[in-house]
C-alpha cells in the first residue's frame, strides 16, 4: 500500500486517499463489514494511522460428536450416516461430498472431500465424513464439544446451522482451571436454507437419506453452513478453553422435538502473545534504544511507554539505563504489560593473569589485555612496576593481586591470586603376587603440606602406566622397577620415589576334543605350553559336571553347544587363565514335510529337516537324493522315507506319503470363520496341478467386488474397506492355467460365519 500526501475523499464514514492505492480498493458497501470484523480483515485506513493487519481463523481439533450426517462413498445415504438433520416424514435430508454426488450422478454441490471449509476469515476442518461428524442437538438437548488440546483464544468461531427452522441456543465455555463464562444466551442459529448472515459456505446440496441416495436439491445457493462468532474477554483470553458447551433452548414453534441445532467444527484466533525486544543498551557516552518484536496479539494495537515524555509505537528511543514498561492494547482493549531494562554498557575490556601457583624464590611476567588507558595494581609488594599492564611479579607470599584499568569515567578491574607451594613427598606400598596373572595392588599415602595430592604418576622405565591414586596393574613375568611423583592442591611436584619387585610366569594351557552325539562319551586331553610343572587340572564340563586330569571323557544327554572351561595350578601356586572351547553335541529330528496331492507326471519338490547331511529312497523318483529338499516326478502313490544325520553319526527317520491325482482344479472351500481364533480366519483357494493361478475373486450379495488376488498364498480376511463383513453367503471365482496349459475356471458360494 502506497500512503500519497494529498487531500482524502470520504468514503461510507472513513477517509481514503484520492490517489489511486495499487492493487487494493475499498468497496463504499464493505466499509462497515471491514471495520466490524477488523480482527479478520486486514488492510490500512490510509490518512487514519490505524494500522490493522489481517489475522486468519485456523482449524482448532475437537471432539464430541455424536452423528454422522455426511454420505461420503457408494449408492446409500442411509447406510452411511447415522440421522438424518430434518423432519423424517417431511423431509428426511442428509449432506453428501463432491465424491458421493459424482459416484451417484448428482447435478451438483457437495461438500470438499478433505472437509476443509474455508471462506475470507480462515478455515475450518471438519471431522472424517467415515464416523460421527456433527453434535446435533434437538429441542432441550445439550451437548460439549471438547478441544484435543487446551489453548488460549481472544476469538473463536463454530461451524453450523440449524435445520426444521431457526432454533436458540445457549453457549457455554470452560476453561483449565475450573471456570466457566456463559458466553452466548437465546442465540438466533440461522435455518440451512433462508440465512443470509455470517455466511461460511452455500449451495452444497442435500440428498434423501435413503438406499439408494436419491432426490438432490438446494444447489447451486442452498443449503449453508453460518459462522457463531464467540470474542473471549480480557480475562477469558488467557486462559485455556478446554470444552464449548451448547444447549438448544427453542421453546417456540409446534414442530418439536425439532428445530435440530447443528455443530461441525471450531476454529479460532488464539491470543498467544510473543513479544521480544531488540535492545541498544546505553554507553558511557549514549543513551539506549528499545523496538518490540510482537506477535499473537489481536489487531490493531497501540503501545505506550511510560517514559518521560511519554513515548508511542513499538520503538521508545534517548532511554538512560533503567527499567522500562511497554503497555500494549489490543483490538479488544485488553492490555498487556512487558518490560524492558536499559543496561548500562561498560565498554572497557580486560582479560589478566589467572590463578597461578608458584613455588619460593620464582618470578613470572602477567599477560594482560585491555583497551584501558591507565593502569594501578594493588597491593604493589613484588610488582616491578605498579602503573603498567604487564609488570614482573615476584611474590613473597600468596597473595592477591588486583589491576584497575580506567578510561575517562568508567572502570574495570580484575584479581587473581598467587599461591606460594611446597614440595608433596611421594610414598606408596604394594601387594605383588608372584604369579604374572594376578595384578599388583598399589596404595598410595603420600603428603603435602597445607593441601591434599590430586595427581599421581605411576612409572616404568620413564613410561607413564597410570594415573589414578591406588592403580591395579598386571605386569608379565620379570624384575619390575615403579616410580611415583605426585602434585596436590597446593605445594610443588614431588621428587620420584623407586621401588622394585619380581613377577613368576603363570601356566599357558591347552585343551583338544572332538564333537560327539548324545549319549555318547566325548574325551578330553589338556597340555601345558610353557612347563611351569603344573599340579592340578579342573575340567568344566557346561552341565553340571566336573572332572579333574590332564585327560577326561564325558557323555551329554542332551543336544547343544556347551562352553568346555578348563583351568591348571602349578607348584608356585599360580593359577592359568580359564580357557574356554565350544564342543557341539548332535542330534538328528527328521521331518520330512507334510503328506500331501500331486500331479502324475508334474515335478514336486519334498521339503526335509531336522539334520546336517541327508539320504532320500526310493532315489529312482529324485533328482538328487542327498539334499533335503530334491526335486521328483512320480505318476502313481508313493511313499519317501528321509535319513536325517551328522558327520558324527547321529541319525532319525521319518516318512511322506505322496498322493497322485491327474486332475487339475482350484479346490474353493465352502465357508471359513474369519473371528481371529486363528483357526479358518484367512479365505484361500487350493490350486492343484496349477502352474499359473491367474486370480481369485470374491463378490458379496450386492455384485461388489470385496476381494482380488493374483497371489494364491494370499486370502481375504473378512473384512471390506477396513469394515468387517457380516455373516452371510458370497459368490468366489478362481481362474488359473494347468500344468498342460489348458484353462482352469472354478467357481461357486461360501459362507462366511463369525
Amino acid at each position: 500500500t502506497q500512503i500519497i500526501k494529498k487531500p482524502a475523499a470520504r468514503v461510507g464514514g472513513f477517509f481514503i486517499c484520492s490517489k489511486s492505492i495499487k492493487y487494493f480498493y475499498i468497496y463504499k458497501v464493505s466499509i462497515q463489514l471491514l471495520i466490524k470484523n477488523a480482527l479478520i480483515y486486514g488492510f490500512f485506513i490510509v490518512g487514519s494511522g490505524l494500522p490493522v493487519h489481517a489475522q486468519l481463523f485456523t482449524p482448532v481439533p475437537i471432539n464430541g460428536f455424536n452423528h454422522d450426517v455426511v454420505a461420503e462413498a457408494g449408492t446409500s445415504s442411509l447406510t452411511t450416516t447415522t440421522i438424518c438433520l430434518d423432519g423424517v416424514a417431511s423431509s428426511n435430508k442428509v449432506m453428501y461430498t463432491n465424491t458421493f454426488r459424482i459416484t451417484n450422478g448428482f447435478g451438483g454441490g457437495g461438500l470438499p472431500d478433505n472437509g476443509v471449509i474455508t471462506d475470507a476469515a480462515g478455515s475450518y476442518q471438519m471431522a472424517p465424513y467415515t464416523g460421527n461428524n456433527c453434535l446435533l442437538l434437538q429441542r432441550g438437548q445439550s451437548g460439549d464439544l471438547l478441544l484435543n488440546t487446551p489453548a488460549s483464544f481472544s476469538v473463536i468461531r463454530v461451524l453450523g446451522f440449524s435445520a426444521e427452522g431457526g432454533s436458540l441456543i445457549n453457549v457455554s465455555l470452560s476453561f483449565a482451571d475450573g471456570t466457566s463464562t456463559l458466553a452466548l444466551t437465546n442465540y438466533n442459529l440461522a435455518d440451512w436454507f433462508p440465512g443470509t448472515t455470517n455466511i461460511v459456505i452455500s449451495g452444497f446440496g442435500r440428498c434423501v437419506r435413503a438406499t439408494p441416495a436419491s432426490g438432490p436439491e438446494g444447489w447451486p445457493t442452498n443449503p449453508k453452513m453460518y459462522y457463531i462468532s464467540i470474542p473471549l474477554s480480557c480475562v477469558d483470553n488467557k486462559k485455556l478453553l478446554t470444552k464449548i458447551s451448547f444447549s438448544n433452548v427453542t421453546t417456540g414453534g409446534a414442530n418439536a422435538p425439532y428445530p435440530n441445532s447443528v455443530f461441525f467444527a471450531l476454529s479460532g484466533i488464539t491470543n498467544n502473545p510473543l513479544i521480544s525486544a531488540t535492545i541498544t543498551d546505553a554507553t558511557c557516552s549514549s543513551n539506549g534504544s528499545a523496538t518490540l518484536n510482537i506477535s499473537g496479539i489481536s489487531t490493531p494495537y497501540t503501545i505506550t511507554w511510560n517514559t518521560a515524555p511519554v513515548q508511542t509505537g513499538p520503538t521508545a528511543t534517548n532511554l538512560p539505563p533503567g527499567t522500562y514498561q511497554a503497555t500494549i492494547t489490543d483490538a479488544g482493549g485488553c492490555d498487556t504489560i512487558f518490560p524492558v531494562t536499559i543496561a548500562l554498557i561498560n565498554n572497557l575490556f580486560m582479560t589478566t593473569h589467572g590463578d597461578t601457583s608458584i613455588c619460593s624464590g620464582s618470578s613470572f611476567n602477567v599477560v594482560t589485555v585491555s583497551n584501558a588507558v591507565n593502569y594501578s595494581w594493588s597491593p604493589t609488594t613484588g610488582v616491578s612496576n605498579p602503573n603498567i599492564a604487564n609488570p614482573v611479579i615476584t611474590p613473597g607470599a600468596t597473595t592477591v593481586y588486583t589491576l584497575t584499568g580506567t578510561t575517562g569515567l568508567c572502570s574495570i578491574s580484575k584479581s587473581f591470586t598467587v599461591t606460594f607451594l611446597e614440595k608433596a613427598v611421594a610414598k606408596f606400598g604394594f601387594n605383588a603376587p608372584p604369579c604374572s596373572n594376578a595384578p599388583v595392588s598399589f596404595s598410595d599415602s603420600s603428603t603435602v603440606t597445607g593441601g591434599t595430592i590430586n595427581q599421581w604418576r605411576w612409572c616404568e622405565g620413564g613410561v607413564v602406566i597410570s594415573t589414578i591414586r591406588n592403580p591395579l596393574i598386571s605386569f608379565p613375568p620379570g624384575i619390575h622397577t615403579i616410580g611415583l611423583v605426585v602434585s596436590g592442591t597446593v605445594g610443588c611436584t614431588s621428587d620420584t620415589l623407586f621401588k622394585t619387585f619380581t613377577i613368576v610366569p603363570q601356566p599357558l594351557i591347552d585343551m583338544s576334543f572332538n564333537n560327539g552325539c548324545i549319549q555318547s562319551n566325548v574325551y578330553f586331553t589338556a597340555s601345558d605350553l610353557n612347563n611351569t610343572g603344573i599340579t592340578g587340572w579342573t575340567w568344566i564340563f557346561d552341565d553340571g559336571s566336573t572332572a579333574t586330569g590332564i585327560t577326561a571323557n564325558h557323555t551329554y544327554h542332551s543336544a547343544g553347544v556347551f562352553p568346555i572351561r578348563l583351568v591348571a595350578i602349578n607348584s608356585s601356586g599360580c593359577s592359568s587363565d580359564t580357557l574356554s572351547r565350544q564342543l557341539v553335541i548332535y542330534t538328528t529330528n527328521a521331518n520330512a514335510g507334510r503328506d500331501t496331492t500331486v500331479i502324475g507326471g508334474q515335478a514336486f519338490r519334498l521339503n526335509g529337516s531336522g539334520g546336517l547331511n541327508y539320504s532320500w529312497s526310493p532315489a529312482q523318483y529324485l533328482n538328487n537324493p542327498n539334499i533335503p529338499d530334491p526335486v521328483a516326478i512320480i505318476y502313481s502313490t508313493q511313499t519317501f522315507t528321509l535319513r536325517a544325520y551328522t558327520p558324527a553319526g547321529c541319525e532319525s527317520f521319518a516318512r511322506v506319503n505322496i498322493y497322485v491325482n491327474n486332475i487339475a482344479e482350484i479346490f474353493l472351500p465352502n465357508s471359513f470363520t474369519p473371528n481371529g481364533d486363528g483357526l479358518n480366519d484367512i479365505y484361500k483357494g487350493l490350486p492343484i496341478g496349477i502352474k499359473e493361478f491367474k486370480y481369485l475373486k470374491i463378490f458379496n450379495r450386492y455384485g461388489e467386488e470385496v476381494f482380488y488376488s493374483n497371489d494364491y498364498t494370499k486370502g481375504w480376511d473378512g473384512t471390506w474397506k477396513g469394515k468387517p463383513q457380516g455373516n452371510g453367503v458370497f459368490v468366489v471365482m478362481a481362474a488359473g492355467v494347468d500344468f498342460r496349459g489348458n484353462a482352469v475356471n472354478s467357481q461357486g458360494t461360501m459362507i462366511l460365519l463369525r
